[in-house]
């Protein structure tokens, strides 16, 4: 069965009903309506559109380095912080007991290991475009997530 290229005449209300529920006049719920452009909006597009200077001005926001260095500096303290948690796991030993012992102690080591990226990855997410609360965020990660057991062994 061939389907007509050309649409018939009545299409047009067609597609108007395919929008509305039947019932929807009687609920005084009005059939959805694109909105006609303003002819003012209409005019300053088609005017816009033929001035390339226009287009050429704004290419997108200026990259923010400094944003960018302390994004890398902190990454690698991060990742500092996430290998001076793994050498800590290792140097502990798992505690004697039964079955929940090891497996919450294994669930431990994982959150030490995994909460520096996590963190590091969710203030990079959260704080789009904020550098100073990115900042502040970052600093007091490092200060929440240091891998005291590594630095207590090498400061005694």
């Amino acid at each position: 069965m061939a389907r007509p290229t050309d649409p018939e005449p009545g299409d047009d209300d067609l597609d108007a009903e395919a929008l509305t529920w039947a019932g929807d006049e009687e609920q005084g719920r009005a059939r959805p309506r694109l909105a006609e452009p303003d002819a003012d909006a209409v005019s300053t597009l088609e005017a816009a559109g033929d001035d390339d200077e226009a287009l050429d001005e704004d290419d997108g926001p200026a990259p923010d380095v400094a944003g960018n260095v302390a994004i890398a500096l902190f990454g690698i303290l991060y990742l500092a912080v996430t290998v001076g948690w793994i050498y800590s796991v290792q140097l502990a030993t798992t505690p004697p007991g039964g079955f929940p012992g090891p497996v919450v102690w294994q669930f431990g080591t994982f959150t030490a290991i995994i909460g520096a990226p996590v963190w590091f990855g969710a203030v990079v997410a959260l704080t789009r475009g904020r550098i100073g609360l990115r900042l502040g965020w970052f600093a007091l990660g490092l200060g929440l997530l240091l891998p005291w057991p590594v630095i207590l062994e090498l400061a005694g």
